[in-house]
């Protein structure tokens, strides 16, 4: 992991970085649109929906919501004080991010991170959105909420591989002489997908050193809020419904996961974009860092 993300921040130094930019462009848009949603669709495809999927939805959803609620009651502290510091402390970059490390955490950790991912999605999409909108530009526009949620090749796959898992096709697919080739080669394709993004990671990953004390503080305090979050909710979900600990590992790696790193195209933030583009790359500096403890708890 290590190396693919230092090749890639290696590669933005190199004679070839143009050439390279063009590459990993092009990457991000194949990602984006063909293999990501190929992943996610197989991710909830093999997902068995049932009480405790859907008990995991709704306990990371509500992580999202107390983390995004301690925004607000953080930012009044003078340190942390700017408009734009309650939205770096919800939602995550999963796509990028999450389903790429859950599947070096684990075989089957795409699936589970599915699990929670549910979870953020909703709350994403009708929470995080909406109040941003309405934060910066006094009212939310449901109809482009909507709109964007049909349109978004990621969110289809989602919603087609529940279908498809709900219908029993995996159940069909087991059963054919087809299963075998079709789980390697989404093997395969997870597998270079997520060392690609690494490698993308790295070559666009910039540290700006201007105001890093502030950008420090504010990543140490979204990861620290939502993990003692996801630790509480985990504790809590736990009681009732005891699940492996994969499935506790997968929830807490999400916590660390930074905010997505497409936030400042998504709404328009003004003077505060800045802000924002400086608190990204050392949360997900800091998800590097605590990502060989992950690593270490998977495998004792």
């Amino acid at each position: 992991m290590l190396f693919a993300f230092g090749l890639g921040f290696a590669a933005k130094r190199s004679p070839m970085r143009h050439t390279l930019g063009r590459c990993v462009r092009a990457f991000n848009w194949l990602v984006s649109h063909i293999l990501l949603p190929l992943v996610i669709f197989q991710a909830f495809f093999t997902v068995q929906f049932q009480r405790e999927a859907l008990a995991c939805s709704i306990a990371f959803f509500l992580v999202m919501l107390t983390s995004f609620s301690a925004g607000f009651l953080i930012n009044r502290c003078r340190f942390a004080r700017n408009p734009a510091f309650p939205f770096l402390m919800a939602s995550y970059e999963g796509g990028i991010l999450g389903y790429p490390l859950s599947a070096l955490l684990y075989p089957t950790g795409m699936a589970y991170f599915a699990l929670f991912d549910l979870g953020q999605m909703i709350f994403s999409y009708f929470v995080f959105i909406p109040a941003m909108q309405i934060f910066y530009n006094k009212k939310a526009n449901f109809r482009e909420i909507i709109k964007s949620v049909l349109l978004n090749p990621i969110l289809d796959a989602m919603f087609l591989g529940l279908l498809a898992a709900k219908l029993g096709l995996h159940t069909l697919l087991a059963a054919s002489s087809l299963e075998e080739a079709y789980t390697r080669g989404m093997q395969i394709l997870s597998t270079v997908m997520t060392y690609g993004l690494l490698f993308m990671i790295g070559f666009d990953f910039r540290l700006s050193l201007s105001s890093a004390s502030r950008s420090i503080f504010a990543a140490v305090c979204r990861t620290s809020v939502l993990l003692l979050s996801g630790a509480i909710a985990s504790l809590i979900l736990y009681r009732f419904i005891p699940f492996p600990k994969s499935y506790l590992l997968v929830m807490l790696l999400g916590c660390t996961l930074p905010s997505p790193l497409c936030l400042t195209a998504v709404n328009d933030f003004g003077e505060n974009a800045d802000y924002i583009n400086n608190v990204i790359p050392y949360s997900t500096l800091l998800t590097f860092l605590l990502f060989p403890l992950f690593v270490y708890f998977s495998v004792s």
